[in-house]
């Protein structure tokens, strides 16, 4: 059983028509492909990961982490980018699917994950309240959201 399966009481989870977003109690933000965007992409026999150096991050601060950029390139799934929907210190790609692409297919909410990142705290509750009210639809969105969420569809 993975680690994410065995502490999925601990995340909050929030879905989006591309992505699905769980977001640890720590603040720390794991990033999935939602399923349906998943099918958009039919058999998946490519997965190519940027190439971030993710090797020297150290410390509780996790300095030397790559800051990435919203629409910045994350992957490649058969030849098409994925461009990231947040801007936070990426930890952790899932390397594992250049290897399994199939993953992305048959599990993509578990072993299928895309990246790891850790956000500043500020920001990931500025973004669970976004995600939050997009998801129930029943709130009016701050001016600060709504920034929150238009970089987040790309405007």
């Amino acid at each position: 059983m993975s680690q994410l399966a065995q502490n999925e009481h601990q995340y909050e989870t929030f879905e989006t028509p591309k992505f699905t977003f769980k977001i640890h109690r720590n603040g720390i933000l794991v990033l999935f492909m939602s399923p349906s965007y998943t099918q958009t992409f039919g058999k998946i026999s490519s997965v190519v990961f940027k190439n971030f150096d993710l090797q020297k991050i150290v410390g509780k601060n996790k300095h030397n982490a790559h800051f990435v950029k919203i629409n910045e390139t994350l992957v490649q799934i058969n030849g098409i980018e994925v461009k990231s929907p947040v801007s936070f210190k990426l930890l952790e790609q899932n390397t594992r699917l250049e290897n399994e692409p199939k993953l992305l297919e048959n599990d993509c909410l578990r072993t299928g994950y895309l990246a790891v990142f850790a956000p500043k705290w500020e920001k990931i509750e500025t973004l669970r309240e976004v995600l939050r009210k997009m998801t129930t639809g029943n709130e009016e969105m701050t001016d600060k959201e709504k920034q929150v969420l238009n970089q987040m569809n790309g405007q």
